[in-house]
């Protein structure tokens, strides 16, 4: 077993304390190559830099840029989760139960 991780230091990498990442709200919506707001405002156009990808790629990375808030939230989860068992993790392995201690 690995001693000494810095829980912070994972945490911290992802947002300082108290700060919150903000992007514009969501739901976002691919349609075509925009990506558009709650507002059916545009946000983002998506295209092929070099031109030689098709549409129906152009348009899955739209698809994808959409889904990025729901993407982030989740990740966030993720990291709440794998910060709670290491935290978890070293605190067992600190404070061994009362039957293990000797008499």
């Amino acid at each position: 077993m690995r001693r000494g991780v810095n829980v912070h230091r994972v945490t911290r990498t992802t947002k300082q304390k108290g700060e919150r990442m903000t992007h514009t709200p969501r739901p976002w919506k691919a349609e075509g190559e925009f990506v558009r707001d709650a507002d059916g405002r545009a946000i983002s156009y998506c295209q092929s830099a070099s031109g030689k990808r098709g549409i129906e790629e152009v348009h899955a990375n739209a698809k994808l840029e959409a889904a990025a808030p729901d993407l982030l939230e989740a990740l966030e989860k993720i990291l709440e989760m794998v910060v709670a068992a290491i935290t978890a993790t070293a605190q067992a392995v600190r404070q061994p139960d009362e039957g293990d201690r000797p008499v």
